[in-house]
């Protein structure tokens, strides 16, 4: 598959929610009746919320890919300095503390993109 094909899927929601709010900035300035206009954009406030639900969904989907992957190089290194050195005490290891603090970095981008996500979906809670 190739590099453009491959951004294009992985940034789908992102391409989308850039369309839908161009169009509903458009819609928005036409010189439609006032009620219209307002139901018009209710409508395409509600659609820009859920498009970039979708592009923070895929962001998350990627993090939580990368904190599993973290998780397991964590895992094979306990293992790894444990068979090696079974009284060595871990919380000195300089490497794994690194893997931890990086665990905890992507734990919270996962929280940040969780709550953002909420406020886009759902403005009212």
């Amino acid at each position: 598959m190739g590099e453009a094909l491959r951004y294009n899927l992985e940034h789908m929601g992102d391409i989308l929610f850039d369309k839908v709010s161009a169009v509903s900035d458009k819609i928005k300035n036409s010189t439609c009746g006032v009620s219209l206009t307002d139901k018009i954009s209710a409508v395409s406030g509600k659609v820009k919320s859920s498009t970039g639900g979708i592009s923070l969904t895929y962001k998350i989907s990627g993090l939580i890919k990368e904190k599993e992957k973290l998780i397991n190089r964590i895992g094979k290194r306990v293992v790894g300095v444990r068979s090696n050195k079974p009284d060595f005490d871990l919380t000195s290891d300089k490497r794994l503390n690194t893997l931890f603090s990086n665990l905890d970095k992507i734990q919270n981008q996962i929280d940040d993109n969780l709550y953002e996500r909420k406020k886009k979906l759902y403005p009212g809670s």
